[in-house]
């Protein structure tokens, strides 16, 4: 649920944003720690991280929220004053109806067929990409996940979204000591009944034919 900052004083905090909770089963108040989220769509921040034994905690700040607010603000007043007076406003974070640039590109119209090529362009250009990876099924899959969530929550801004390089990073670390711990585990006892056998892979150069 999303609770009224008790101690706002900034409009932000009185407009815009609100503290993240829950009710538990004694119908009691409990705040999530380090957590704020936006009123209009109700997109969750990490704002600090609890304190440690030394009673220290990271703080992440309030640029990211504050940056989406305004946007988000904008765009639900946008929408509010293009409804009509006679139908009452209705707020929803689902968005209905998949675009249909999501099964065919060609449905696009022209401006954003170019707008759709630009920016696939610059992927390759400016960061030094091959054509390839515009067909690689990991870029793909993280485009559709993008699109996928945005069906769920209406425009967002992939920026607020996506984890970035350190969160991943040690993702990838994670996965990598849960499957290593994983195999070791397997070849345990195979290892100790002298089951197992290893070789490596032999590689022969193309020109001397030298393995």
């Amino acid at each position: 649920v999303l609770v009224n900052n008790p101690k706002a004083t900034h409009e932000f905090w009185v407009n815009d944003i609100s503290l993240v909770g829950l009710i538990d089963d004694n119908g009691q108040q409990q705040i999530f720690e380090g957590w704020a989220a936006c009123k209009h769509c109700f997109t969750a921040y990490r704002t600090h991280s609890k304190k440690d034994n030394s009673q220290n905690r990271k703080n992440y700040g309030l640029t990211s929220l504050h940056t989406h607010v305004k946007e988000c603000r904008a765009r639900s007043v946008k929408v509010a004053s293009s409804m009509s007076t006679d139908v009452p406003p209705q707020k929803s974070t689902v968005q209905t109806l998949i675009p249909g640039f999501a099964y065919n590109k060609n449905q696009l119209n022209e401006h954003l067929q170019t707008q759709l090529k630009d920016a696939e362009l610059k992927f390759v250009t400016a960061e030094s990409h091959s054509f390839n990876a515009l067909a690689n099924d990991g870029v793909l899959d993280l485009v559709q996940t993008g699109i996928d969530i945005g069906a769920h929550m209406g425009k967002v801004n992939a920026r607020d979204i996506f984890y970035g390089r350190k969160t991943v990073r040690n993702e990838a670390l994670i996965k990598f000591n849960h499957f290593s711990t994983t195999i070791r585990q397997i070849l345990e006892e195979p290892i100790k009944n002298h089951c197992v056998a290893a070789t490596c892979d032999i590689w022969t150069d193309d020109y001397i034919k030298r393995s």
